[in-house]
């Protein structure tokens, strides 16, 4: 979370880490319920990231919505 002179922002991080958390868990549901957070809180999405079906070692493969 950031603090700009609009008020607080935030960057959305979405993930899951195998391929049955990804039949099971909706990037796009994701996305979606964070942004609704986002909203609800007052804050600015600045950006969206997601990582599908990676591990943690791979954490640097993080790809830009």
């Amino acid at each position: 979370m950031y603090n700009t002179k609009e008020g607080k922002s935030c960057v959305i991080y979405i993930r899951v880490s195998s391929e049955r958390q990804v039949k099971g868990y909706s990037l796009d549901g994701q996305k979606h319920y964070l942004a609704e957070c986002a909203e609800r809180r007052g804050m600015t999405v600045l950006d969206t990231y997601d990582e599908c079906g990676a591990s943690v070692e791979t954490v640097a493969r993080l790809t830009r919505v």
